[in-house]
């Protein structure tokens, strides 16, 4: 018996809130990293819908 009384089944708690914290810093991470490719693609979709744009004015004058 520990020193503790109900040591063991705290220490099982904390360690158990310990791999779902670092789960969900890695989903966290995973769609941090989702959202910047998300961000990219709009970007560049908004760049060509901005080119394709100017190329429709300079062929309406």
């Amino acid at each position: 018996m520990g020193f503790i009384p109900g040591f063991n089944e705290m220490k099982e708690s904390v360690e158990e809130s310990i791999d779902l914290l670092r789960r969900a810093i890695a989903a966290l991470e995973k769609l941090a990293a989702e959202q910047e490719r998300a961000n990219d693609l709009y970007a560049e979709a908004n760049q060509v819908g901005h080119v394709q744009a100017q190329n429709v004015t300079k062929l309406s004058r």
